[in-house]
């Protein structure tokens, strides 16, 4: 039940249908995703921000948060965007708006689609509800993952597969761009940073190698004036 996918069309070859199992198959990716998120936080993206020289845990969460979810969400867009532009599958036309309660089953692609969309909404819904609520867009994120899923899940069951595209890139765009445009004014702030303590360590070192140069041109002027 938890490793393979349940309801097969029996009458179309490579379709399915959704069912009540389904919910034991997102949850089980829902904590794959948490168990990903988890480490990528701790084992790369917090360890590769303090060697960038970002110090503080919050900056760091914060930071590794915005690249993580960049990182996500331009794949899950790119995902949306394949399914819109994909042939196979049902347009947005009102012909095929039952297609999913008329007996017929939707395409592989679009239930591993629908499926991991909704455990990637959950996973962030659990993510989201064990931060602090004073942070600012917290009920904001918690009602876009919230009906984000529903809606998803809806359109799984009609059979609308580019409306379900469409809904994920008109919430997961806007994400992407924030994120990136936080992580690049993160990165060039540490970038500075490390550009000034290279510029600091070029200008010790360049004394010390010219230390003994200027006491030796002294101490010989000194010689000469004596003699």
């Amino acid at each position: 039940m938890f490793t393979a996918f349940d309801y097969p069309d029996l009458d179309n070859d490579g379709r399915y249908h959704f069912g009540g199992k389904d919910i034991a198959l997102v949850v089980l990716i829902t904590s794959k995703l948490l168990f990903v998120r988890a480490g990528l936080f701790r084992y790369i993206l917090r360890p590769l921000l303090r060697c960038l020289g970002v110090q503080s845990f919050e900056r760091q969460q914060g930071m590794a948060e915005q690249v993580y979810t960049g990182l996500v969400y331009s794949v899950s867009a790119i995902s949306g965007a394949y399914l819109v532009g994909w042939p196979r599958l049902d347009s947005l036309g009102l012909e095929s708006l039952w297609s999913g309660a008329s007996g017929e089953g939707v395409p592989t692609e679009f239930k591993v689609f629908v499926l991991g969309q909704c455990a990637l909404r959950l996973a962030e819904l659990v993510a989201v509800f064990v931060e602090d609520e004073n942070r600012p867009g917290y009920y904001r994120r918690i009602a876009i993952h919230y009906l984000a899923a529903g809606v998803l899940a809806c359109a799984g069951l009609l059979g609308q597969a580019k409306l379900a595209g469409l809904v994920v890139l008109a919430i997961d765009l806007p994400t992407v761009m924030a994120a990136a445009s936080g992580v690049s004014s993160a990165l060039s702030a540490c970038l500075q940073q490390v550009m000034n303590a290279v510029a600091g360590g070029i200008a010790v070192a360049s004394a010390l190698v010219l230390l003994p140069s200027l006491v030796y041109v002294f101490v010989s002027r000194r010689i000469i004036c004596i003699h």
